[in-house]
């Protein structure tokens, strides 16, 4: 079995995308561990918090990409 699935795709339906991915990802945004709310699919760097330099990075570089 192959799984492939881009870091931000929050929905797992093979892209990166406003409504489905985005959504989530600004609700949970400036959010750290133990925040109502905090969603740690999105925390690239595994630091504990949904900020603006790593984690807002690697989701906006993956916007609007397929798999």
């Amino acid at each position: 079995m192959n799984l492939r699935r881009h870091f931000g795709d929050f929905n797992g339906d093979g892209t990166v995308d406003g409504g489905a991915d985005f959504s989530p990802f600004g609700t949970s945004f400036g959010l750290s561990t133990g925040d109502a709310g905090f969603l740690a699919a999105f925390d690239f760097n595994n630091d504990g918090a949904i900020e603006g330099g790593v984690d807002f990075a690697e989701f906006g570089e993956r916007f609007g990409q397929s798999l």
